[in-house]
């Protein structure tokens, strides 16, 4: 079997979507304070897709400024060098196992007001300095609390009404506020997509999703697998 701090190589999950399995699809590449043009692209598709009766009735190029002005928003929100950041600040005893290694290991300094980018950053550093992967991985695990989630897409929709004042209406509902109804819905019904992620394939060698949870399985001689 692997060692500890390679288990994260091989993955065997039962696929769920009671949010024991979360996968945020807002993270950036480690390092990154906003997803690069590749990302933001495939976050443009994903949130059209949900926003799908939206664009049908009021055209795809009204709710694609504000996706991707929700975007941005979501984004700077989280941004370190922004005063009103909403980054939440480091706590040792309660970062997940492989960060407290990392940041012991190396005694990496921080105090109470040492905020997870920073720590991110001094991980990042490190890392590179030692050829250590396994710290560029803790690295990546803190990134995690850096990035906004659906539920931070909801705000910022939400807060764009001023900068989208000549837009279109549904049903009586500005277009801002439609679209962060949609989301808002979209955060309910799939927790596979809400919250912080605790699962990533990224990294791994082999990887197993069991579906039968959320497919089933048949009853034929052949469905005992």
């Amino acid at each position: 079997s692997l060692p500890a701090n390679r288990k994260h190589e091989a993955i065997f999950e039962y696929f769920s979507d009671t949010g024991s399995l979360i996968k945020n699809l807002l993270d950036t590449r480690v390092g990154c304070r906003y997803p690069l043009a590749d990302h933001k692209a495939f976050l443009k598709n994903w949130l059209l897709i949900l926003c799908d009766d939206i664009v049908v009735r009021l055209g795809v190029q009204n709710v694609s400024a504000v996706l991707d002005a929700a975007i941005d928003r979501a984004y700077k929100d989280r941004d370190d060098r922004y005063a009103a950041n909403t980054i939440p600040l480091y706590r040792h005893d309660v970062a997940l196992p492989e960060v407290r290694h990392a940041v012991d290991r190396y005694s990496i300094e921080f105090d109470t007001y040492t905020n997870y980018r920073e720590i991110v950053d001094s991980l990042i550093q490190v890392g590179l300095a030692q050829q250590d992967d396994s710290v560029i991985h803790a690295a990546k695990l803190a990134q995690r609390r850096c990035t906004p989630m659906l539920s931070d897409l909801v705000l910022a929709a939400s807060g764009l009404r001023d900068e989208f004042k000549d837009a279109p209406s549904l049903d009586g509902v500005h277009v801002t506020g439609a679209i962060a109804n949609a989301l808002t819905n979209a955060n309910k019904m799939f927790k596979c997509f809400s919250g912080e992620t605790n699962t990533d394939i990224s990294e791994s060698r082999v990887c197993v999703f069991d579906m039968s949870n959320v497919f089933g399985r048949g009853t034929g001689p052949g469905a005992d697998w």
